[in-house]
């Protein structure tokens, strides 16, 4: 979500461990965030759904667009058409290719668009959604 839209201005989120799951840790977090760009974001996550789904909507005056990462379609709505878009997506060559950028970036010496300092700010901002509950700003 960051990495996408932008830093966090203010959230209301928790989470929590309500299943069986025998699991020393949350099985749901959930969240509603505005961020400094003005876009407000909406994520649910959770270890015990029967039925797997992975997917975002991204909600525009335009359209709606969905993208489903398990079944590898894209579907924009605009309230008149619906388009629908296949793509080819093996989970594995997401990894791999994600090795092959870390790579690349210590062998070449190039500075990663996910850097250290961006991703130890996304870790503080998901420990800080898990200890606490309401609505605060960042």
């Amino acid at each position: 979500m960051r990495w996408i839209f932008g830093d966090i201005y203010q959230g209301y989120f928790g989470s929590a461990k309500i299943s069986e799951l025998e699991i020393d840790t949350e099985d749901i977090s959930y969240g509603v965030w505005k961020l400094k760009s003005g876009v407000l974001c909406e994520i649910h996550l959770d270890y015990f759904r029967k039925i797997p789904q992975r997917y975002m909507e991204i909600i525009t005056k335009e359209a709606v667009i969905t993208v489903d990462l398990i079944n590898s379609m894209i579907t924009i709505d605009d309230g008149k058409n619906t388009e629908k878009i296949e793509f080819d997506f093996d989970r594995n060559d997401m990894y791999v290719k994600e090795m092959q950028y870390f790579l690349e970036c210590i062998s070449e010496g190039k500075k990663s668009f996910n850097d250290l300092y961006f991703a130890v700010d996304t870790l503080k901002y998901a420990s800080y959604m898990r200890d606490n509950a309401g609505i605060v700003n960042l």
